[in-house]
């Protein structure tokens, strides 16, 4: 479907993950001892002009595309 919507994660999946990524001012997770945990500084989103959206998403795609070429996942890195 094109619907997205924010994952529950348990436990278990934090602690199968290679790499945690939080943003600035979320949600307190306990990420496990030994997981990599990275934190991003990416603006809150509720109530954003579609202009603000598009300003936000630039660097929030490099960021993930970063992240997938250092852990080695292959993809659509322009």
């Amino acid at each position: 479907t094109t619907e997205s919507f924010p994952k529950p994660y348990t436990p278990e999946i934090l602690q199968a993950a290679d790499v945690v990524v939080t943003f600035i001012g979320g949600h307190d997770v306990q990420i496990p001892t030994g997981t990599e945990h990275v934190v991003w500084d990416v603006p809150d989103t509720p109530a954003r002009t579609p202009a603000e959206l598009r300003s936000i998403r630039s660097p929030l795609t490099l960021l993930v595309n970063d992240l997938a070429t250092r852990l080695g996942i292959p993809g659509d890195q322009d």
